[in-house]
């Protein structure tokens, strides 16, 4: 055989080689693109119903809406010069359901009268109860934005407290808020405190050493990129507020910890876009960021999982000690890391971590919190579909709630707060335990 032969044989057997693994590439991709279709399809209802919201547009026009319910609740107050009234008479009778409430974001227990609790809801407002959870009362329903997503009480002065509006979940439409509010009667009456551009506050901290110091961390209008997200701090008490971090235009911060013997405070950035035709969840901003200066100047950290995307991530401090529970791309635990040196090197806890390995249930981005009991810094709680608690550090878990489908506690983990050693309130999509 000639040269010339050996050439073409040499092409065809290159040709043949090349076709076969174009059609390989292009089996695999088609199939992952119809896996990509079926896990999405589940979504459409939800993507049709905040279709109608922006119809023709892909966007939602948050300020449309602004301007309606402004509209809206000036006529109410021009009716009711004239002695006009809302109420319709009558008397209502419960009619159920009576097995279930509705999803709370936030929980929070007033420290100085354990009886007093706030819980804030995703699209319904913000209810308290006095008597510990017998009997609970609607406490902001003059509201425009019903969305509740944070709660903090003061630590020194007794009946404040501030929440934040927005649902930091973000699973659909957005359920979007109007900043940050106060009440210094425990809830009775509410100050208006501005961030109204920030949509979604999902963290309020108040500095223990130094109150008068807010920080307010905000995911903005997940249906459009913009510079109205990241994190906010007060130093007069909410009166004014200054950015002080923004990830990217489609990044905000979804958690704070704070260290208050050290100064030492870190952010979790978060990739979240969300309207009718897309949902981003991870990113390169979703990340941990540093202050060593009680949040006025802010870095990056070298994430222990590398330079890769990551989705949410949640945080939780206890003495010195910073814990951040890291979303991985599979919207499953990645791990939970640990800072023993303020937040300069994490380490994971989990050395195994396969008996979580469906703890997220493949929808990672819904979830972000992680609790460490303060009578017990070896008791540690994860929350997701379930509630996974160790009570050594994070090297053993278990269930800490009976398995979702039981519905003796609903499925889907969005907070709890410790009251006591041995005891907590954790807040769920069907309400409160």
């Amino acid at each position: 055989m000639n040269k010339t032969s050996y050439f073409y044989l040499l092409l065809l057997i290159t040709s043949c080689f090349c076709l076969i693994a174009g059609i390989s590439l292009f089996i695999v991709s088609t199939k992952s693109n119809e896996i990509e279709k079926d896990a999405f399809r589940k979504f459409e209802p939800q993507r049709a119903a905040a279709f109608k919201w922006s119809y023709p547009d892909e966007d939602w026009n948050a300020s449309e809406a602004d301007a309606a319910l402004k509209n809206v609740r000036q006529y109410f107050e021009a009716q009711e010069v004239n002695d006009f009234s809302r109420e319709i008479g009558g008397s209502w009778r419960m009619e159920g359901p009576g097995n279930i409430g509705g999803r709370l974001n936030a929980i929070a227990q007033d420290p100085f009268d354990s009886n007093h609790i706030l819980a804030g809801s995703a699209a319904g407002g913000l209810f308290g109860t006095n008597d510990g959870g017998a009997n609970w009362s609607p406490l902001t329903d003059d509201f425009a934005w019903m969305a509740m997503g944070t709660i903090a009480f003061h630590p020194t002065q007794e009946g404040t407290v501030y929440i934040g509006s927005g649902d930091p979940q973000i699973s659909s439409h957005p359920r979007l808020g109007d900043g940050v509010h106060r009440s210094v009667d425990g809830g009775a009456n509410w100050t208006h405190l501005g961030l109204d551009s920030a949509r979604i506050v999902s963290k309020i901290l108040i500095l223990e050493d130094t109150p008068e110091v807010i920080m307010a961390a905000t995911m903005g209008n997940p249906a459009v990129k913009g510079p109205d997200r990241g994190l906010y701090r007060s130093s007069n008490s909410g009166t004014t507020w200054d950015q002080v971090l923004l990830p990217s235009d489609s990044a905000g911060v979804n958690d704070l910890a704070y260290d208050s013997s050290t100064g030492i405070m870190i952010a979790a950035g978060w990739n979240r876009l969300r309207n009718s035709t897309r949902s981003l969840v991870l990113g390169p901003e979703s990340k941990l960021y540093r202050s060593d200066d009680s949040g006025i100047t802010w870095g990056s950290v070298n994430n222990p999982w590398g330079n890769g995307n990551r989705c949410r991530i949640g945080l939780s401090e206890h003495n010195g000690v910073f814990f951040a529970l890291v979303v991985g791309l599979n919207m499953q635990l990645d791990n939970i890391y640990k800072s023993t040196d303020g937040g300069i090197n994490w380490s994971p806890i989990i050395s195994d971590t396969s008996p979580l390995s469906n703890a997220l249930g493949g929808f990672g981005w819904y979830f972000s919190k992680i609790r460490v009991n303060p009578w017990n810094s070896e008791d540690i709680t994860l929350l997701g579909v379930d509630a996974w608690n160790s009570l050594d550090g994070g090297v053993t878990w278990a269930l800490l709630t009976p398995v979702w489908w039981e519905y003796t506690v609903h499925a889907d983990k969005h907070d709890l707060q410790w009251v006591g050693p041995n005891s907590a309130i954790l807040a769920t999509d069907g309400g409160a335990y």
